[in-house]
This record gives C-alpha cells, sequence and structure tokens, in this order.
C-alpha cells in the first residue's frame, strides 16, 4: 500500500471514530444549553439558580466522568489484542469504580447544596439552588455507570452508537424539561429543580440504552462472559475492589489533568470580576466560542486513545506510530482552520452575542487572541489522548499544573492587573498567559510522547 492510501486509510479509521464522538459531546452540551434556556423562560431567579447550580456541579461531574476514561484506556489494548475477557473485566471493574467514586462526589455536592447561604447567597435563592443540586447529586451514580458503559462501549471502535444514545437523550431532555419545570399531566411546577429531576431521568435513560446495546451488540458479546450477572461472594467482591482501585490509579490523574484546565478558567472568570461588566461580559463570549471549538481537539484525542490502543493490543509498533503521525497531523491541520476562522471572523463571532460596541471590541480582541492558541491547544490535547492509551497518565498531570497553575496563571495575574508598558492588559493579560500555557503544556507532552514512542521501539517484547 502506498503511504497516499496509508494516510487515506488512517484519516477514515480516525474520522470514523472521532466524528460521532465530536456529536456526542455536542449533544451533551446542548443539554445544557437547553436547560438554561427552559429554566430562564421560566423565572430569572430559577435561571440564577442554574447558574449557581452548574458552576459547582460542573467540575464534580467531568471529575467523575474523567475517572472512567481509564475504562477506554485499559480496555482498548486487549479489544486489539483479542483477549475480550480482560476487555469485558475493565467493564466490570468500571462498573464498581463507578459506584465508588460517585459516593463522595454525592455527599460533596448534598454539603454545598445544604450551605449554599455561606456563599453569599439569598435565603430564597440558596434554596432553589439546592433543590437543583439535589437531584443532580442522585444522578452522579448513574451519570457514573452511564460513563462506564460508554468508555466500554466506545473502547471496541464502536463510536456511533453512543451518539444515538446522547442524541435521543437531548430529544427526551425537551419533553422531560416541559413536564417538569412548568408543571403537565398532573405533576406540579417544578422550576429548575424539575430541570434536575429531568437530568437525572435522561441520563437513566442513557445508561439503560447502553447496556441494552452491550447486551445485545455481537462484539460486546465477547467480553459478556466477564459481564454476566454471577452470584456475589465476598472473594469476588474483593477482587473487582482491587481492579477498580488499580482502574482509578489509571482514571484519577486523567480527572485532575482535565480538572486542572476546567478550574483554571473558571478562577480566571473571578479573577476579571473586578475589572467591570465590559471585561466579564467579553471573557465569556471569547470563553464560550473557544470551548465549542475545543470539542473538535478534544474528540479527536478521544478517537486517537482507541486507536492507539488498539494497534498497540495488536504489537503494531510501526503502524502505532504512523496513525500518532497522521492523528497529530490532522489535529494541526483542523486548528489552523479553526484560528483562521476564529481570527478572521472574530468581530462577527462577537456580534453574535451583542449589540453593544464596546464589548464587541473588547470581545474581539480576546478571540484574536484565542485564534492564536488553538494550534498549540489541539497538539496539547491529542498528545494527552494517546499519552492516556500508552498509560502514561501521571507525568501529563504534573506537566499541565506547572504550565497552567505555575506559569499561566500567575503571568495572566501581573499582566491583567500591574503596568505593562505603563497600563495594565485587563482580560487580554490572561488570555496572552493562556497561550503561553498551553503552548508550554503543548511542548510538554509532546516531549513525553516522543519518549513514549520511543520506550515502544526498544521494548522488544
Amino acid at each position: 500500500m502506498s503511504n497516499i492510501n496509508r494516510i487515506k486509510h488512517e484519516l477514515k479509521a480516525l474520522i470514523q471514530l472521532a466524528v460521532p464522538i465530536l456529536i456526542a459531546q455536542l449533544s451533551f452540551t446542548a443539554m445544557g444549553f437547553i436547560d438554561t434556556v427552559m429554566a430562564g423562560h421560566y423565572s430569572e431567579i430559577d435561571l440564577a439558580a442554574i447558574a449557581i447550580g452548574t458552576s459547582l456541579t460542573i467540575p464534580l461531574v467531568l471529575f467523575g466522568q474523567a475517572i472512567l476514561f481509564s475504562v477506554t484506556a485499559k480496555a482498548a489494548p486487549y479489544w486489539g489484542a483479542g483477549d475480550y475477557l480482560k476487555a469485558g473485566h475493565c467493564f466490570k471493574e468500571g462498573i464498581v469504580l463507578a459506584i465508588y467514586s460517585a459516593v463522595p462526589l454525592l455527599c460533596l455536592l448534598l454539603l454545598l447544596a445544604h450551605n449554599l447561604e455561606n456563599f453569599g447567597l439569598s435565603k430564597e435563592l440558596s434554596s432553589i439552588a439546592a433543590r437543583y443540586q439535589f437531584f443532580i447529586a442522585l444522578s452522579l451514580p448513574i451519570t457514573g455507570l452511564y460513563q462506564a458503559s460508554r468508555s466500554y462501549i466506545e473502547s471496541t471502535g464502536q463510536t456511533r452508537p453512543m451518539m444515538v444514545i446522547n442524541l435521543l437523550g437531548l430529544l427526551f431532555n425537551i419533553p422531560l424539561n416541559y413536564v417538569f419545570i412548568y408543571g403537565y399531566a398532573g405533576f406540579p411546577p417544578m422550576g429548575s429543580a424539575g430541570c434536575g429531576l429531568a437530568t437525572l431521568l435522561v441520563f437513566a435513560f442513557m445508561l439503560i440504552a447502553s447496556w441494552l446495546f452491550i447486551k445485545h451488540n455481537k462484539t460486546c458479546q465477547c467480553g459478556f462472559d466477564a459481564v454476566n450477572p454471577k452470584p456475589i461472594t465476598f472473594k469476588e467482591v474483593a477482587r473487582l475492589s482491587m481492579g477498580a482501585f488499580n482502574l482509578a490509579k489509571l482514571g484519577f490523574p486523567i480527572a485532575l489533568t482535565m480538572l486542572a484546565e476546567v478550574s483554571l478558567f473558571t478562577v480566571i472568570a473571578l479573577l476579571i470580576a473586578p475589572l467591570g461588566t465590559l471585561m466579564i461580559a467579553s471573557h465569556q463570549i471569547a470563553l464560550n466560542v473557544s470551548s465549542q471549538l475545543f470539542m473538535l481537539p478534544y474528540s479527536q484525542a478521544t478517537a486517537m486513545t482507541i486507536r492507539v490502543g488498539h494497534l498497540m493490543g495488536e504489537k503494531n509498533k510501526h503502524h502505532t506510530l504512523f496513525a500518532i503521525k497522521v492523528g497529530l497531523g490532522l489535529g494541526v491541520c483542523i486548528s489552523i482552520l479553526t484560528a483562521s476562522f476564529v481570527g478572521l471572523g472574530s468581530q462577527l463571532l462577537a456580534q453574535i452575542y451583542t449589540d453593544n460596541s464596546d464589548i464587541i471590541l473588547i470581545a474581539s480582541g480576546l478571540l484574536t487572541l484565542a485564534a492564536i492558541y488553538q494550534i498549540p491547544d489541539a497538539i496539547q490535547v491529542i498528545s494527552n489522548g494517546i499519552l492516556r492509551a500508552f498509560h502514561c497518565v501521571k507525568s501529563p498531570l504534573v506537566v499541565s499544573l506547572c504550565s497552567y497553575w505555575l506559569i499561566a496563571l500567575p503571568t495572566g495575574y501581573y499582566l491583567a492587573f500591574y503596568h505593562v508598558k505603563n497600563e495594565p492588559l485587563g482580560a487580554a493579560g490572561f488570555w496572552q498567559a493562556l497561550i503561553l500555557g498551553l503552548s508550554l503544556n503543548a511542548i510538554g507532552l509532546a516531549y513525553l510522547l516522543h519518549k513514549q514512542i520511543k520506550i515502544l521501539f526498544e521494548n522488544n517484547t
């Protein structure tokens, strides 16, 4: 096969994996958008409750889901090696890990819900936000079990089923929101709490749908002997708990790495707050646009975890290296297009969000800075996805913490609030620092990836 045909073949394999993952992720974020819009039409205070609730719940939900990315990273090489029973065991261990990890997250969220007044919120707003968080907290075990199922299905290389399930979940979310938020068919109006209940039911539906798929899909059935219900003994519980612990050692650094990046933007938003509403609004516009574009390399990173994991399981070193090169090349090409799109259309993008000329001016400047970091952002995200396939997760965490929190955040604070050529840069200072942090992270992760590839070729086993 010629190099051109090999590249075409690899691109086709990656796109078939990545596009359904992208659509599934976009449908997941769309649920949050729909929740916000429908709650906002019920009342302003319920909209505020959703805003407060999601700011506290999203980091915990993402953390719980990210721990279970370890199921994909661990199971994919087993599918590549044809060791289906071990892949099935990964799913069973993932179920146990989902339950164990959900319990402390649930307790933490309930604790936060009962202490919202300590954050300076009014009694009424605290009460409404607490009711919303109560249902989100109850959904955490279901969300974890769903993520374990999703990770197992995607580890087989089948990403379309989860796309379909997520899209169906999005469709069900709208009528369920209507029923519980506004009250219908005998149900009382619940406002934002109804939105939380609808979210719980949607994830319960997606969990059942994913389990039904696993039960009836021929590929997933290959590891079904390890998944079939068996009499629960103390020995079996101990064995699964140990397996879940080993899985957590892989998943915990993955979750912390994701949390390090997500929480960085949260902290920046809080630090920008004293700069006034114009800066806050402009920052939010730039952040919203860049967050949507982030889904492209994020989806490809997950696809690379699966693809590289399969090839490593096949012990095909040269094909693994070729897939890594093609994957990184594709990511860079896409990021060049997104950078051009954002850079050239920064003013038009800002005008979608507001008619205020001052906000448009500031936001377009921030979007220009966001365009610059598209390439290093794509490199660092995709490299991280590949490193998961190598089970290299601790070093990327250290690199990310140093790049973001020890370098980017202090640099951004200095540029934003202190004199730079006689004038502080405001929000732009943080966005310039983000370029620095993401670039350093990309360089660090690329170096770690180079080391892992070198070890792969030095290993003769």
